[in-house]
């Protein structure tokens, strides 16, 4: 919701109306995420609980490259199916603008979604409140993000901030999980 006030307050209606066709499909390609997530859970916990880190690990791993390639190919897939599908709906060319913004958001999910599955590590391991701090930092990371680049690059700033804060939440997660509960992601 912050990115299409940041538009808002830096551009006109119209470019939160393209803006928010980008946003729809990102938040659709991204439940996949919580899916995954919501199956992956139960296996954080008990590997955890057993300390079987070297599993963890490697489910990291086929995760990331799994949703990725998965990612990958929902990107392909919108990329050819967008202009059509928007020609159909809407009567005003404008938001075939929302390409753009497309392209920079399903990068972000190409590059974490595999490891944004593991996003509810520190709550399921018993960290909720770093969890929270993790959460508040990504968000701030997009808040700053979207402040310098909305202005300078209008929605493509927005989707660029965007896929800042995505990819640096990934990291984040990473290094937390590490530090915190002693867990190897990705590497």
């Amino acid at each position: 919701m912050h990115r299409r006030s940041q538009i808002g307050f830096f551009l006109n209606e119209s470019a939160v109306g393209v803006y928010t066709i980008a946003a729809m499909a990102f938040e659709l390609a991204s439940q996949l995420i919580f899916v995954v997530r919501l199956n992956l859970n139960p296996l954080l916990t008990k590997y955890f609980n057993q300390q079987n880190f070297s599993s963890l690990l490697k489910l990291s791993r086929i995760s990331t490259v799994g949703m990725g390639a998965v990612m990958a190919f929902g990107f392909l897939i919108a990329y050819l199916l967008f202009p059509i599908v928007v020609t159909l709906i809407f009567d005003d060319p404008v938001y075939l603008d929302a390409a753009v913004p497309l392209n920079w958001l399903f990068l972000s999910l190409i590059i974490a979604s595999g490891i944004l599955s593991f996003n509810m590590i520190l709550t399921q391991c018993g960290k909720p409140e770093w969890h929270s701090l993790y959460m508040i930092v990504t968000l701030i990371i997009n808040i700053i993000a979207n402040a310098f680049l909305v202005p300078a690059l209008g929605i493509a700033g927005a989707a660029l901030g965007t896929c800042i804060a995505v990819v640096a939440s990934g990291f984040l997660l990473i290094l937390m999980a590490r530090l915190l509960l002693g867990v190897r992601l990705l590497f």
